[in-house]
């Protein structure tokens, strides 16, 4: 439909298009459902403009197109999850991450809820009980939404050629005012309208709620350490009255929180290491090399997002004599690369001990494609 797309298969050409020329392979193309979660009224696909926005996923830190507010975004991550920053959240992650075992032990059933509270905690730093925790439950209905919308990228509405029609504006007016939400339901496309309209307030609860309770009980001086309260009050010292700036802090928060047999030999190690009478700690993660190696397996075995999020290509490009357009829809296949037989042995065989150097593995590479590459 007038739009062309790179798969990348091999983690090498990842490296080299989305690393070593990053600052040409890190804008985002519009996800456009996602944009319709932007809106209180119409959405116009031939611009891509809105008539009027609230707090939706045009602030999450994964979705924002190339530019100043990305780089304010991930500034704000880097100054929190460097790997100096992070010794100072171990307490409250050991804290949580014994209350996560013995909430798990007691209601196994409940372990999204539970994992989900686990991964907030360190944003929001509240002690609430895993039943009380209204955040958790909104969490997982806004990424029910999410898996709802389908692939990152992958709608009609990402395809169809509506800024090649804009051209047709001045014989066809009645083009200017099509909008998504008010194409008849026969129209393709107008499911993502219902979606949006469903799901659009619910968005907005997940960005506004947490950030709102917090400030408030900065005010009533009840506040714990945590990330947001960290950036608030960094806000407030630079004295800065910016609505903007707000709303970037409460996008990078709401990104944060949106991450048999073998497991014998696991547990054989932990009781060799910890013992029964304690949980483990940071200290003893490099006496753990397994355990390290059974969390990489899991996460190459079955990648989180299988394709990443689309890139967007900044300007024209060539690559092993293959032309790239600018405009070109850029996707790492995450899977496939997890999957390469020239890479991993037996590549669909579940094989912690492949990470091990020799005699005890073949010392093959631990897979990152999961974590993004370059500036992403």
């Amino acid at each position: 439909m007038g739009r062309s797309m790179v798969i990348l298969n091999s983690v090498e050409a990842a490296t080299d298009l989305m690393e070593k020329r990053s600052s040409n392979y890190s804008d985002r193309p519009p996800i456009r459902v996602f944009s319709l979660c932007e809106v209180q009224h119409i959405f116009n696909p031939f611009t891509d403009s809105h008539e009027l926005t609230s707090m939706g996923w045009k602030k999450v830190l994964s979705f924002i197109r190339y530019g100043k507010e990305f780089q304010l975004h991930r500034k704000i991550f880097q100054q929190h999850l460097h790997k100096l920053q992070n010794k100072s959240y171990r307490p409250l992650l050991l804290t949580e991450a014994r209350a996560l075992a013995q909430n798990l032990l007691g209601d196994p059933k409940e372990k999204n809820n539970i994992v989900a509270r686990y991964t907030y905690s360190g944003i929001r730093n509240d002690g609430l009980t895993t039943d009380e925790d209204r955040y958790v439950l909104l969490a997982n209905e806004v990424g029910r939404a999410m898996a709802t919308a389908g692939a990152l990228g992958s709608s009609l509405l990402d395809f169809l050629p509506f800024r090649e029609w804009n051209q047709y504006h001045e014989c066809l007016p009645i083009l200017s005012q099509i909008s998504v939400q008010y194409m008849p339901s026969w129209f393709p496309g107008t499911y993502y309208a219902n979606y949006a309209r469903k799901w659009a307030p619910k968005v907005r609860e997940f960005r506004d709620l947490p950030f709102e309770d917090v400030q408030r009980q900065m005010k009533e001086g009840t506040a714990k350490p945590c990330l947001l309260v960290s950036e608030l009050e960094a806000l407030e010292h630079r004295a800065i009255d910016s609505k903007k700036t707000i709303e970037d802090i409460k996008g990078a928060t709401s990104t944060a929180y949106l991450a048999g047999v073998e497991t014998a030999k696991a547990q054989a190690e932990l009781d060799a290491v910890v013992g029964s009478q304690r949980l483990p700690e940071f200290d003893d993660r490099d006496s753990l090399p397994y355990l390290e190696c059974l969390l990489h397996e899991t996460l190459r075995w079955q990648s989180p997002l299988p394709t990443g999020i689309p890139r967007l290509t900044i300007d024209d490009d060539v690559y092993r004599g293959m032309f790239i357009p600018k405009g070109s829809v850029v996707i790492g296949n995450v899977r496939g690369m997890s999957w390469d037989e020239r890479t991993y042995a037996n590549p669909f065989s579940f094989e912690p001990t492949r990470y091990l150097p020799a005699p005890l593995g073949r010392g093959e590479p631990r897979p990152e494609a999961h974590w993004g590459f370059g500036r992403r």
